[in-house]
């Protein structure tokens, strides 16, 4: 798989699911720049993380992040359907777990999330445990979490 590496000196990655799925849209853009802002303001370069037509992209640009706000309908992309997605030349926001695995491709070191699965409530009887944790176990990547509720 050909990834689009934009992501310049000292990179963290960044997922982009929470800006499509997680907050309301009109409010997504100014969310991303104050993300950046901050990374930036810390010596790092930030990555947004993200399925472009087609392509995954370590960098996304504010326009190519505005074209997905501004589409009815962009998909999460996690590890299993990542090839779909690129197949199907979709755009697609990256979870927490495919932007973990394109990001190690990318060889980044550092990624920022505002929370990660666990296991849920009542596990014993349905399993229900995200699969962000076993993806975390296979990778070296340093996650900063910012979640600050308990799962």
């Amino acid at each position: 798989m050909t990834v689009v590496n934009r992501s310049g000196i000292n990179p963290v990655a960044l997922e982009t699911t929470l800006l499509l799925h997680g907050i309301p849209s009109e409010s997504a853009m100014a969310l991303s720049q104050e993300l950046s802002s901050i990374t930036r303001e810390q010596g790092a370069t930030p990555a947004l993380i993200g399925v472009f037509d087609g392509r995954p992209v370590i960098g996304l640009s504010d326009a190519e992040l505005q074209y997905m706000l501004d589409q009815d309908y962009v998909p999460k992309v996690n590890s299993a359907n990542l090839g779909v997605a690129i197949h199907l030349g979709q755009c697609g926001a990256t979870t927490v777990g495919s932007t973990m695995e394109l990001a190690a491709q990318a060889r980044l070191r550092v990624f920022a999330t505002g929370g990660i699965g666990g296991i849920h409530h009542g596990y014993g009887s349905s399993f229900d445990i995200s699969s962000q944790i076993c993806r975390r176990n296979r990778t070296d990547r340093s996650i900063a979490n910012f979640q600050q509720t308990p799962c």
